[in-house]
């Protein structure tokens, strides 16, 4: 699966036939349900979800290439090895800057994290349209904190108090990293103010944001199409585990 977004070019942006596109529908719907504990079939599915009203030859092919990935691969096993309660939260935040080549808007994707057990992943894509890489990892980035608050909050209602910082950011932009760390929008003027809610955040201390290498960020599976190895790699981060059916050699790679 490395095929990017708009790679096919103009070509195949045709409709289906009715009938087509109702199969088309049919098996994006199932992909959806699959990818809700699947993160290696989440940016896929999104970017198949997307083309449902008017599926075009374009979307047709996006959808056989992710279903070829999944004969290659059984299933993702989620491992829960035991640890300490007070393992700290961690979100890691990625994304792909400008990849929809109509729209020019920009993909995010992003992990949840309790020490070692993975909680929650997500995809999705975002609304404003950035004018930088910076700024659509910094777009990312709030949106990983608003989701990783919901979870956080719903843990502590059921009684499991965080220790130390309220999370842990890890993004593999310096440059959006530099960005919430400091006060106000600086150059970046035409962003809107509820942006900056992020930067109280880290100054309040509720928010500690760090560096992590672009490689062995998980949420990098999120955000665009990869080989199987870059997969398995992700998961394994994440305490997943990629399998393959029984008695297959090997994995598909798109």
């Amino acid at each position: 699966m490395k095929e990017q977004e708009g790679e096919f070019g103009d070509e195949g942006s045709e409709s289906l036939e009715k009938e087509v596109g109702s199969n088309y529908r049919s098996v994006g719907a199932r992909f959806n349900y699959l990818q809700q504990d699947c993160p290696d079939l989440q940016y896929g599915t999104k970017e198949v979800c997307r083309g449902m009203a008017s599926p075009t030859e374009k979307d047709w092919e996006c959808l056989k290439k992710l279903a070829r990935y999944l004969v290659g691969r059984e299933r993702v096993s989620w491992k829960y090895e035991w640890q300490d309660e007070g393992a700290e939260w961690k979100i890691f935040s990625d994304s792909d800057w400008a990849v929809c080549k109509e729209t020019r808007k920009s993909c995010s994707g992003g992990v949840l994290m309790k020490g070692t057990h993975c909680i929650k992943t997500w995809c999705s894509t975002q609304g404003a349209i950035a004018l930088s890489s910076a700024e659509a990892e910094f777009y990312s980035m709030v949106e990983a904190v608003l989701r990783g608050y919901e979870i956080i909050g719903l843990s502590e209602e059921l009684g499991h108090e965080s220790v130390g910082f309220k999370v842990i950011l890890e993004t593999d932009s310096s440059a959006a990293k530099a960005f919430v760390s400091r006060r106000g929008v600086g150059k970046m003027r035409h962003m809107q103010v509820r942006w900056l809610w992020l930067q109280e955040e880290v100054r309040k201390g509720n928010v500690k944001v760090c560096k992590v290498k672009g490689v062995e960020n998980p949420a990098d599976l999120m955000t665009k199409f990869l080989t199987v190895e870059e997969i398995k790699k992700h998961l394994k981060r994440m305490s997943l585990e990629w399998q393959r059916p029984a008695g297959e050699g090997r994995g598909h790679t798109s």
